[in-house]
């Protein structure tokens, strides 16, 4: 009974591994050839819907979010006025997001594309 625990720890320990490590193309690769229904219950209403030609729709997901720059050089030897976080000024944000498209035919998603620079 006591493999059995162990086994059982180290599976769900190495899967949950895995699954930190899958990119965003392997969380969208499982969509194609579903149903657009499940999507929508998934990731809710789309920002955007159009047509792409008679009978293919595109659906998009956006997200977008401020995150504080990241300092580029944290563990080099600097003169300390350089490495007060805000040194007199306010500190720099971005704007990230990343749009996700999926291609809708006949209630069926057949194809997605994703751009943006926050996509995981």
């Amino acid at each position: 009974m006591r493999r059995y625990a162990i086994v059982l720890f180290l599976f769900l320990f190495l899967s949950s591994c895995i699954e930190n490590h899958l990119t965003y193309q392997d969380k969208l690769a499982p969509w194609v050839g579903q149903d657009s229904y499940a999507l929508f219950e998934t990731w809710g209403k789309p920002n955007q819907v159009f047509p792409i030609n008679a009978t293919d729709y595109a659906w998009v997901y956006i997200k977008t979010g401020l995150k504080p720059h990241q300092k580029l050089y944290q563990n080099v030897f600097a003169y300390d006025g350089w490495q007060e976080p805000k040194y007199g000024q306010p500190e720099v944000e971005s704007t990230y997001y990343c749009k996700t498209y999926f291609t809708i035919r006949h209630g069926l998603i057949i194809n997605y594309s994703y751009n943006g620079d926050d996509c995981s």
